[in-house]
């Protein structure tokens, strides 16, 4: 790499998109497509990179959803949730630490369909040439075929939970990339260097993994947006961006149902915070009072612990 008097962030940040996590089956191939040129690719990719009060964080985004000892969980993460904090229903009281009321919840739009077609949220046709060979290679990646191999917040952690109509749109590329692929580089050996060429016998060590990172980390970060949020609760200080917090939502049923089902199955459940504001009021009481609000974010709805019916 040559830094070209860049900075460590702006160097971190290119690094971002080109990392894939060592726990995520990105390599293999899948033939059961029904393009006739294109071959399919699937996987996982995308890292986040952040400060907080911790320090620096640099972790892919499936070890930030994971749960504690998961497939994709990171040693030196911090990975319990915060919680459960309880949204307050009306004329009601709640027992317990009230520090762990909900003032105020709001959630925002659901998702943007055309930008997350654009971006190719769904699927992807990614087109590749090797200006060393002359190689010329299609690709398609769908993120039905790579769901169940991540880690989820949200009830949704399988395919088939997923509305239908969110899976079909998964079966036409909305978004071309090209790449040029370069594996000849740094490779000075007479040999072959792709290391995917059945005939390579000693491949180059610094392969060019383009296609198993371009559209994977983009798909997976949008992902993310799936359903976000804005959250008021007593001042907590040592919440910070990159951790996780379990919130019940109250429920928007009648009242009777509310003796039965009293949170929202859809909004309740495991968020990752995104961004963390602290507001001190000193004029309130002698000693003040602390607010925190909470942006959050995740990539599926529900709870972990109950089958998700959104969009059903």
């Amino acid at each position: 790499m040559n830094p070209s008097r860049s900075r460590p962030f702006d160097i971190i940040a290119q690094l971002l998109k080109k990392s894939v996590s060592a726990k995520t089956e990105y390599r293999g191939t899948n033939s059961t497509n029904t393009t006739e040129t294109a071959q399919q690719v699937k996987g996982s990719a995308g890292f986040l990179f952040w400060e907080t009060r911790r320090g620096y964080n640099f972790f892919s985004i499936d070890a930030l959803c994971d749960e504690v000892d998961g497939k994709f969980a990171a040693p030196d993460l911090q990975t319990e949730a915060w919680g459960p904090y309880i949204e307050r229903i009306a004329n009601t009281d709640i027992s317990g630490d009230q520090r762990f009321l909900i003032s105020n919840a709001a959630f925002t739009s659901e998702v943007d369909l055309m930008q997350s077609l654009r971006k190719g949220k769904y699927s992807s046709l990614m087109v590749f040439f090797n200006h060393s060979t002359g190689q010329y290679e299609e690709y398609v990646y769908k993120i039905k075929d790579s769901y169940d191999n991540m880690a989820h917040l949200g009830g949704q952690d399988s395919v088939s939970l997923i509305p239908a109509n969110q899976i079909e749109l998964s079966d036409y590329p909305t978004r071309i990339m090209s790449m040029v692929l370069d594996h000849e580089t740094w490779f000075n050996e007479p040999g072959i260097a792709n290391p995917e060429d059945d005939n390579a016998e000693d491949p180059t060590k610094f392969a060019d993994w383009q296609k198993y990172y371009m559209a994977q980390g983009s798909a997976r970060s949008e992902l993310l947006q799936n359903q976000q949020g804005v959250l008021k609760i007593p001042g907590n200080p040592l919440i910070c961006a990159g951790d996780k917090i379990d919130i019940r939502i109250a429920s928007k049923l009648a009242d009777e149902l509310k003796k039965t089902q009293p949170f929202d199955e859809e909004s309740s459940g495991v968020y990752l915070v995104k961004e963390t504001t602290q507001s001190y009021n000193f004029l309130a009481t002698d000693s003040g009072t602390l607010k925190t609000t909470l942006r959050l974010f995740r990539d599926s709805y529900g709870m972990k612990d109950k089958p998700s019916n959104h969009g059903q």
